[in-house]
């Protein structure tokens, strides 16, 4: 089996780290894994990455313009906000490795798009390491459920208007999900309940599978 290991980071971050030992874990029982990343060193197995000058100044340049309409935003309380609207050439990196199956993990700081998705015919394993897949940006939804339904009013943005930023971005989500050969795996219980309670994820395979440790 051949799969596309996807994360925004190659070794930085939780999730950068949990992606790299499952990448690591599996080339060790030969299983063909090859890691898609904005940002590293290459310098582990059969990672792929971006030319030089984008990998170093673009991804930091798109990084700030993912977060700019939720920081822009005069009531954003601070929390991290993601769009996933930038258009990006993640999707045709990604399709260029030849793998059985996606495997997406943290994909933001405008790495990966949500409409890049689409053009994925490949199954789609996504792992969730924060809630930023089931919510209309944010990545810790808080004391806010507005996540179940289909956002707006949005509370990390101040907002008070059912059509936001916030509403927009679970809209792409939900108009590029519902096309997905798609599995979701948490590595909680809790983050599979969230997930669960999702409207973005109705019908979708949940599974729990907690993170590796050699």
């Amino acid at each position: 089996m051949k799969i596309a290991q996807v994360n925004t980071f190659e070794r930085q971050g939780g999730a950068a780290r949990a992606a790299h030992r499952l990448h690591v874990g599996l080339r060790s029982i030969d299983v063909d894994s090859t890691a898609v990343v904005a940002r590293g060193t290459g310098e582990g197995p059969h990672v792929h990455l971006p030319p030089w000058p984008h990998r170093k100044i673009g991804s930091r340049v798109r990084s700030l313009l993912d977060i700019l309409p939720a920081q822009l935003h005069p009531g954003h309380d601070g929390r991290m906000f993601s769009t996933g609207l930038l258009p990006d050439r993640t999707g045709r990196r990604i399709r260029a490795v030849d793998s059985d199956i996606i495997h997406l993990h943290w994909i933001n700081a405008g790495f990966l798009s949500i409409g890049s998705l689409s053009a994925f015919e490949t199954p789609i394993v996504w792992t969730m390491h924060d809630m930023w897949p089931i919510t209309g940006g944010c990545h810790y939804a808080g004391r806010c459920r507005r996540f179940e339904s289909n956002c707006g009013r949005c509370p990390a943005l101040g907002s008070s208007r059912s059509r936001d930023l916030s509403r927009l971005i679970w809209d792409k989500k939900s108009a590029v999900f519902d096309g997905l050969d798609l599995t979701v795996v948490t590595p909680s219980t809790w983050l599979a309940e969230q997930a669960a309670k999702s409207s973005l994820f109705e019908g979708v395979d949940i599974q729990v599978i907690p993170n590796g440790i050699d």
